[in-house]
């Protein structure tokens, strides 16, 4: 069966094929990741000139750095002599980088600068101006850097559409924004990238019960739920999760007081509104730039504190991803408040979290039981919240449906992702 006869979303049904398939995978690389735009990082990791850091739009390593005019570009990390990486740190500071292979050397602008033996090598065969380090279309969004290789994609502003209200309750609340703390934790793990994605955008069905150590140990308050699933163009999803008045949770996700007078200045009422009384705020943006706004504890003696983690599920192989994870907090927050925020991110979704450790297991084992021969022709079923209309009162844009628990926002990912893999070349 084709893709499209097999992968059915608006039915609730998603075989499980396209997260084993190596020709699925491939098929992602060309259809997905060239032609969607990828979070790259975060323009607080490259505060200086010269500052960069090496990272990955699926398997093209990229350059992303800030040059002596300030601007933050993205380049291919590939000379266009012969192919080596022109940089295998990490991150660092440089005005240049060198190919060691034949030492063709680039400005952190792109531009290729000098060539050994230029003159008794090349004569007049190399047109040095004319030569530079590839770059995709790049833009920025509340500080976070996007890059985009498909010169027709829309632009980053229409590509977010209707999501860009949802990010500003995480990334807009406050005056100076968030900044990233230490570098990206990284982890391989043997799970299919969409598992991750598929989460993010919009699972709490799992919460009861893969997470309930953490209504048992206080870290989420237990009651009565209040939840919104939202859907918007191009596959992004979010889940808000809020409780009733009465209860007992932490104002704005447990924000630092000294900071709450900022939420009037940069959200306005209906979106105050959305996370007064919110336990949690969790996304993905299509395809694998994953999100999510809470509170919790480091320690037992700490007070409830709220963090944000950023991360990618980037595609390895079929069966296999490396998650980058940023730690993120309010730059105008007190030292001890991003202490504590930090604490409460390691011990939750950090590589060592509980939460991390608890979805890790059952990802892992879902891609691979999934290469069972019998298990590999089974579906997996979308069918919560199948048939129930839209809530038309909440405030704010997109495909709103007033439910804890809902499969919308997977069922509109994956039509997002099927409409990618089967668009014309």
């Amino acid at each position: 069966m084709t893709l499209a006869e097999s992968v059915r979303p608006q039915e609730g049904v998603v075989p499980t094929r396209i997260f084993i398939e190596d020709e699925i995978h491939e098929q992602e690389l060309r259809n997905v990741f060239a032609r969607s735009w990828l979070f790259v990082g975060h323009e607080t990791e490259v505060p200086s000139k010269g500052d960069y850091v090496v990272r990955w739009m699926a398997h093209d390593s990229v350059i992303m750095t800030r040059g002596e005019d300030m601007e933050i570009r993205v380049l291919l990390n590939q000379c266009r002599h012969r192919g080596m990486q022109v940089c295998r740190a990490e991150l660092g500071n440089a005005s240049h980088f060198r190919c060691p292979y034949h030492g063709w050397v680039y400005r952190n602008t792109g531009k290729l600068a000098g060539v050994p033996l230029y003159k008794d090598v090349y004569g007049s065969n190399l047109k040095i101006d004319g030569v530079a380090l590839r770059e995709p279309r790049v833009e920025r969004y509340r500080g976070m850097v996007f890059a985009c290789w498909d010169e027709s994609a829309p632009s980053l502003g229409e590509y977010l559409g209707d999501a860009r209200w949802y990010l500003g309750l995480i990334f807009g609340r406050t005056d100076a924004g968030l900044e990233v703390i230490g570098p990206p934790q990284r982890w391989v793990a043997d799970m299919n990238w969409k598992l991750g994605a598929d989460n993010f955008c919009g699972d709490g069905y799992h919460v009861w019960t893969l997470h309930r150590h953490a209504y048992e140990m206080g870290v989420i308050p237990d009651g009565v739920r209040n939840g919104h699933v939202i859907s918007t163009p191009h596959g992004h999803g979010i889940r808000i999760q809020n409780t009733p008045e009465d209860s007992p949770t932490p104002e704005y996700i447990g924000m630092a007081d000294e900071l709450k007078p900022m939420l009037e200045r940069n959200l306005d009422e209906a979106q105050r509104q959305a996370i007064r009384k919110c336990v949690v705020v969790h996304g993905n943006l299509f395809p694998n730039l994953s999100f999510v706004y809470s509170f919790g504890a480091g320690e037992p003696t700490d007070p409830p504190v709220n963090f944000v983690n950023v991360r990618l599920w980037q595609p390895t192989a079929a069966g296999q991803s490396e998650i980058w994870s940023w730690f993120m907090v309010d730059r105008e927050a007190s030292d001890a408040y991003k202490a504590a925020s930090r604490r409460a991110y390691v011990r939750t979704h950090g590589v060592s979290g509980t939460f991390d450790q608890d979805d890790l297991e059952v990802w892992t084992n879902i891609t691979s039981t999934a290469r069972g021969e019998i298990a590999r022709g089974s579906t997996f079923n979308y069918v919560i919240g199948l048939g129930v209309e839209p809530d038309t009162d909440w405030p704010g844009p997109g495909t709103v449906y007033a439910a804890d628990y809902s499969e919308a926002n997977q069922r509109a990912f994956y039509s997002a992702w099927l409409e990618r893999m089967t668009a014309a070349a």
